[in-house]
């Protein structure tokens, strides 16, 4: 069950809602099933509140098998699931989100699965929550740039075979881990701890 559910269609807006305490329900989702594909969707400027860890949903759901998806100034507030999720896309842009969730070592906060093409994750914030990683990338040519990690998290990891990613000036106030697949990583700044896996470093 999802708060807010996009079944059909295309050029949607989810704009300047605020969802509170919408618990145990997935927050916003966009669902297409093939041969159906949906593109051109705005998810922008929302407040997710008051869920917990009570809730295991991701909070924004997005598998288009479409095209052109933005995903831009949201307040999320999640529970032990995805805040953003998104899957079977070409042109996708997560940008200035503003995120804390709730604990989970096994899980990602911001993930790329299935085939996703031409992605931007830019100037997202994690202030609070002890996860996998912050962002986590399962396809390539992803642009990894400027975010920032307040939490004892890593900024990212990407699966093997994936590889040919931007990583660039994002920072890390907790435990800087990147898990990285020969990538290019070019000033990103870290504070305490660190590690690079298997990366080009520029």
């Amino acid at each position: 069950m999802t708060v807010i559910d996009f079944v059909q269609g295309g050029s949607n807006y989810a704009i300047e809602n605020i969802l509170d305490a919408c618990k145990w329900f997935g927050q916003i989702s966009v669902y297409a099933t093939s041969p159906d594909s949906f593109n051109n969707f705005f998810i922008e400027n929302n407040k997710i509140l008051g869920i917990g860890s009570e809730t295991t949903n991701p909070a924004i759901s997005i598998i288009p098998l479409g095209s052109n998806v933005f995903i831009r100034g949201n307040q999320i507030v999640c529970g032990t699931g995805r805040a953003i999720s998104v899957s079977s896309i070409i042109n996708c842009v997560i940008e200035n989100n503003r995120i804390s969730c709730s604990d989970n070592a096994s899980e990602r906060v911001i993930s790329t699965t299935g085939t996703v093409a031409k992605c931007i994750i830019k100037g997202n914030i994690l202030f609070d929550g002890v996860r996998q990683c912050f962002i986590g990338i399962d396809s390539a040519n992803a642009v990894v740039v400027d975010n920032h990690v307040k939490s004892n998290t890593p900024l990212f990891r990407n699966s093997a075979g994936n590889s040919n990613s931007l990583i660039a000036n994002n920072s890390i106030d907790g435990t800087a881990f990147i898990y990285s697949n020969t990538n290019s990583m070019i000033g990103n700044r870290l504070g305490g701890n660190y590690n690079f896996q298997n990366q080009a470093v520029m």
